[in-house]
């Protein structure tokens, strides 16, 4: 009786395995077919139109942190508020 014990345990954990390692790769392909599907495979060119307008948005984002954090407009403000 202990001799087919030792036999199905050995082979649930080589079951699951192989349904793990199954879905990990089913996941993958489906990952990849979406991303073909809407052309997500990044080449160069959209890495650098990326990257340049992630730098316009960077510029943009530093001027209104200016525009918001000006002491001159905050005193200008409070002028406008107390006339």
């Amino acid at each position: 009786m202990d001799q087919p014990m030792a036999y199905i345990a050995p082979m649930v954990v080589a079951i699951v395995f192989l349904g793990v390692v199954g879905g990990i790769i089913s996941d993958w392909l489906k990952t990849k077919r979406v991303q073909a599907k809407a052309g997500l495979g990044s080449s160069d060119v959209d890495v650098q139109r990326m990257q340049a307008e992630i730098d316009q948005l960077k510029e943009r984002v530093h001027i209104l942190e200016k525009l918001a954090t000006d002491e001159e407009r905050g005193l200008r403000d409070e002028f406008r508020r107390l006339a």
